[in-house]
């Protein structure tokens, strides 16, 4: 099952793997909302309760005016 990550950004990096894309650590994430996009982290977790995997997604803000609603 998919939850919302809601965590520190330093937790987050430590979730990822060596291996995983720059485009998936915060600083990139933080780097883009300066941008004008929005970061939304995931993890997944299997049945047991252990992380499977994790994904940060970008979502730009191209009208503002509806994320504050």
């Amino acid at each position: 099952m998919w939850k919302v990550f809601d965590g520190k950004s330093s937790d987050w990096d430590s979730l990822l793997s060596s291996n995983q894309s720059l485009q998936q650590y915060s600083f990139w994430g933080n780097k883009k909302f300066n941008d004008g996009w929005e970061t939304l982290r995931l993890i997944k977790k299997s049945k047991s309760d252990d992380i499977v995997t994790c994904v940060q997604i970008l979502i730009k803000k191209k009208y503002a005016f509806l994320y504050n609603m």
